[in-house]
Parts: structure tokens; C-alpha cells; sequence
């Protein structure tokens, strides 16, 4: 008879260093193989953690069926731009390689971030064929490292103008594009006198056809992340994308996270969304 409790599998190892490990939450067996959740924590690429509560959100899915990855990368202090991206697309071919292990479906991956972690998904969504993110030495190179889908929350996306946006709106703090700022510490190099990082960096210089579908999420009080960005983000893929691809919704009252996004309300939204562009063929129960 197949269980029906979920099951954990903490720490498991995509890649040499201590920071590539990745947990895994898998739903009962009435629903393999599973569709797929990798989250990806923020934390100015310089802090943060797959189990620092983050991930809240995103394990709700376990309970609808889908199974969850909460991913760790190299944070800023050990290496820089790309080295984060690079580690997210391996643990997602590393989760593909292991499909079978852990019954999970390898055509529904989506990807989930909330601030720096949704700077990294947006990435993933727009950059698949990108030659900057083509390094696969951590392995499974025969395996795509693409998703369907992407749950971008409040994320940076161009490092280059947050400064000039919380200039104009008053909203935060422009003190994005300083020497010491995570932006800077992230790119390796200060904002300001690095244009080439910051459009490399850029989810927005690689939309084509190729890229996942998006709902991005952002709060009209972040005073940390301007709206523009998502705002600005949202319009470019609209621009070059096919009508639907693309959803925004700006959160009246929210800040840079908390319940306005976890409120079982927008749990709901997400999990719809998710639904519908994951949806799960017809599956014999086993």
C-alpha cells in the first residue's frame, strides 16, 4: 500500500561545496511522479538559508501534491556573479537526474524566489540558452536545467538604475550602486563602474522565446527592492512574450515580504498559477 505521509531529505549534496546541498520534501505517493518546486531563498546573495524559514510559502505545495526543493548556493562571500545562477540550474539538473530516486515528474519543474532568490529564478526563466550560465562542470549535463514556470517575489532585477528609482519615488534607501552594498559584494565588483555585470546580470537582456512563464509578486511599501523593478520586468516580458506568459500583481500595503505574501490567500493565487502551467497529465496511482 503507498504511504500517504510526506517525506524529507535534508542536506543532500549537488556539488562539491559545503553551500550546494539542497533539501527535498516529497508529497504522498498519491501524487507521483511529483511536479516540482525549487526554492531559492534570498538574502542580498550574501546571507540566507534553504531552511531559514524562507521557504514557508513554497511548502504549502507539499500538501497540494507538489514536491519541494529548497536549494542553498554560494553566497557572495565565497564567490560571485554567476556562481549563484550556476548552482541553482545544477541542482535543478542534479533533481532531474535523480527523478526516478525520488518519483518526481522531470516535464513540471517550477522555480520560486523571494529578493535575491527571485533575482536568481527570474534568471533561470529568461537565460536558458544564455552562454554566460552553459558551465555544467557540477554535473548531468545531459539534463535540462530549464523550468515551465517562475514565481519571481519583489526581486532586483536591473542592479544598475534601484538607486536612480528610489531617488525619484522616495520609497528606500539608494544605496544600491556603493562599494560595500550586496549588489556590489554579488557582482564582485562596485555597481557603478561594472555596466557589463550589471547587464549580464539583467534577467531582462535575455528574454526570448524560449522563456518560462512568470507571475511576479510585489509589495507597493518595499522599501528595499523598488517596485520598478517588477514593474519595469513585468512590461519588458510582456513586450517580447505571447499574452498570458506574463502576471503581476502588486500587493496593496505589503513590504519586502512577510504575510500580505504568505497569507493563505496568495497562497492560493500562487498554487493556481502554478496549477495551471504545470498541469499534471492523467497518472495511475501505484
Amino acid at each position: 500500500m503507498p504511504t500517504t505521509e510526506a517525506r524529507s531529505y535534508r542536506d543532500i549534496a549537488y556539488g562539491p561545496s559545503k553551500a550546494q546541498t539542497l533539501d527535498l520534501f516529497l508529497p504522498s505517493a498519491d501524487h507521483v511522479p511529483a511536479r516540482v518546486v525549487v526554492f531559492v531563498h534570498g538574502g542580498g546573495w550574501g546571507e540566507g538559508d534553504k531552511a531559514d524559514g524562507q521557504e514557508k510559502g513554497a511548502m504549502d505545495g507539499v500538501r497540494r501534491g507538489y514536491a519541494v526543493a529548497s536549494v542553498n548556493y554560494q553566497l557572495s562571500g565565497e564567490a560571485t556573479f554567476p556562481a549563484a545562477i550556476l548552482d541553482v540550474r545544477a541542482a535543478i539538473r542534479f533533481l532531474r537526474a535523480s527523478a526516478k530516486r525520488y518519483r518526481l515528474d522531470k516535464d513540471r519543474f517550477a522555480a520560486w524566489g523571494d529578493s535575491a532568490g527571485g533575482h536568481i529564478v527570474s534568471l533561470i526563466g529568461t537565460a536558458a540558452k544564455a552562454p554566460i550560465f552553459a558551465d555544467t562542470s557540477l554535473g548531468h549535463a545531459g539534463e535540462p536545467n530549464t523550468v515551465k514556470a517562475v514565481i519571481n517575489w519583489f526581486a532586483p532585477i536591473d542592479l544598475g538604475v534601484m538607486d536612480a528609482q528610489f531617488i525619484k519615488s522616495g520609497a528606500g534607501k539608494p544605496d544600491k550602486s556603493a562599494p560595500g552594498s550586496s549588489e556590489s559584494r554579488f557582482l564582485g565588483k562596485t555597481v557603478s563602474e561594472a555596466p557589463e555585470l550589471v547587464k549580464a546580470a539583467d534577467p531582462t537582456t535575455y528574454i526570448g522565446s524560449d522563456c518560462a512563464t512568470f507571475l511576479i509578486q510585489h509589495g507597493d511599501k518595499d522599501d528595499l527592492v523598488p517596485i520598478e523593478q517588477s514593474i519595469d520586468f513585468a512590461a519588458a516580458l510582456k513586450s517580447k512574450l505571447p499574452p498570458g506568459q506574463v502576471e503581476l500583481d502588486i500587493l496593496k500595503g505589503a513590504g519586502h515580504g512577510g504575510e500580505p505574501f504568505e497569507s493563505a490567500a496568495n497562497l492560493d493565487r500562487v498554487f493556481a498559477f502554478l496549477d495551471k502551467h504545470l498541469a499534471t497529465k492523467k497518472q495511475k496511482k501505484t
